[in-house]
């Protein structure tokens, strides 16, 4: 199985937060996001009729600039590691569990209070390390 995506997130420009306040100004932070591309590619094996093992690696690469960068997105390009099975005891039933860790590589951020939406804010430097990890169970009933 393979997987290439593209997603058009250059559309995403500006955070704007319009306050019910009048007497206060708008929140906005410049996101000024890149189109990105998300490659995956993994295999299933059949075991036999009841079982079924999967896994596959991806790289998925960050919209975020270094310039733009905030803590609120502090996202970075990383690795996506996943395994998994289902079981299907009967034609009408079949059960699902999944793993997957997210590895996101460290991420500077260096934002300015000249720029957009941060004079109130103040300069902010600093860098963010993630990584995410997900546990998926599903179960199907049908007849």
């Amino acid at each position: 199985m393979a997987d290439a995506t593209w997603t058009r997130w250059s559309r995403y420009r500006v955070l704007r937060v319009q306050l019910l306040e009048d007497s206060l100004p708008d929140e906005i932070s410049e996101q000024d996001w890149r189109d990105t591309w998300f490659f995956a590619g993994g295999t299933s094996v059949r075991l036999d009729e009841e079982w079924t093992l999967r896994c596959g690696i991806g790289w998925d690469q960050s919209p975020t600039r270094h310039s733009t960068r905030t803590p609120r997105t502090p996202a970075n390009s990383g690795l996506l590691f996943a395994a998994g099975g289902s079981w299907r005891p009967s034609p009408t039933i079949n059960v699902a569990v999944a793993f997957s860790h997210f590895i996101i590589e460290s991420a500077r951020i260096d934002l300015e209070s000249s720029d957009t939406g941060n004079a109130t804010r103040g300069d902010l430097s600093g860098s963010s390390r993630n990584a995410v990890d997900t546990l998926t169970l599903q179960v199907v009933w049908g007849f």
